[in-house]
């Protein structure tokens, strides 16, 4: 992922948008209602860039 500004947005399966930049390159993904699909109780990253986390 890349932190240029999300020009367009593609939803890719039901509640699944990925966020593209102007060149289509991908800027972020929107899991709608995660919680529901799936236990993210517990989440782990690997190899993400991350600046800034926060949980609840």
């Amino acid at each position: 992922m890349n932190e240029n500004p999300s020009k367009d947005s593609d939803e890719v399966a039901d509640g699944v948008v990925l966020d593209l930049d102007e060149n289509r390159g991908l800027v972020g993904i929107d899991v709608q209602h995660a919680s529901k699909h799936a236990d993210i109780s517990r989440l782990i990253l690997s190899k993400m860039p991350l600046r800034e986390l926060e949980a609840a």
